[in-house]
């Protein structure tokens, strides 16, 4: 199993657990106490918070990642670039570049940012590809969790876009870039 299989496939175990449940507090919240992961889970998008507990728990040592959340409040996101800046690990969508498997893909600005992790890539016609991810930061009936989502790419005018449908026509936010999954893990 690849280094990228291996990653995704921890994360494919968390895949419908929410803040209720202990497991997906102690990915999230794994250097925080019980109590303060319960209040933090109820209320805080897991986007990037998914993506970190699971590099923890894959070997990272970053100091960032190993820290309490609670003393980071907010910076999960800028944790990962900060991160991947200093790792060489930050790829910037363009030229054509697409992510892979287990990659932390940064969508959307200006407070609008997510956090996915693309599980499978998948050109379906030319120009558009199906992108299958893990999303923490997703809301379910029950509140916080993370789900199985499916988005499209397509490349317009050098920009790369998200679809929530396949014949592009409900654009989402654009792809950013990404941090490559084998410069940020030792």
């Amino acid at each position: 199993m690849s280094y990228r299989d291996t990653f995704v496939y921890r994360l494919s175990h968390y895949v419908g657990k929410g803040w209720q449940d202990p497991e997906y507090r102690a990915l999230l919240f794994h250097s925080d106490s019980e109590a303060a992961a319960l209040q933090m889970a109820k209320v805080m998008s897991g986007c990037a918070l998914t993506w970190r507990g699971v590099a923890v728990a894959e070997g990272s040592t970053e100091p960032e990642f190993l820290a309490p959340y609670a003393t980071r409040i907010g910076l999960a996101v800028s944790d990962i670039l900060r991160v991947a800046m200093r790792r060489g690990a930050w790829v910037k969508a363009a030229n054509g570049a697409l992510p892979l498997p287990g990659d932390a893909v940064l969508i959307g600005a200006n407070g609008l940012e997510h956090i996915l992790t693309p599980t499978h890539l998948e050109e379906v016609r030319p120009g558009v590809w199906r992108l299958d991810s893990y999303d923490g930061g997703q809301v379910n009936l029950k509140g916080q969790c993370i789900l199985a989502r499916t988005r499209w790419l397509q490349w317009e005018n050098g920009t790369l876009w998200t679809y929530d449908d396949e014949v592009c026509t409900k654009r989402g936010r654009h792809v950013v870039g990404w941090a490559d999954l084998e410069k940020m893990l030792p």
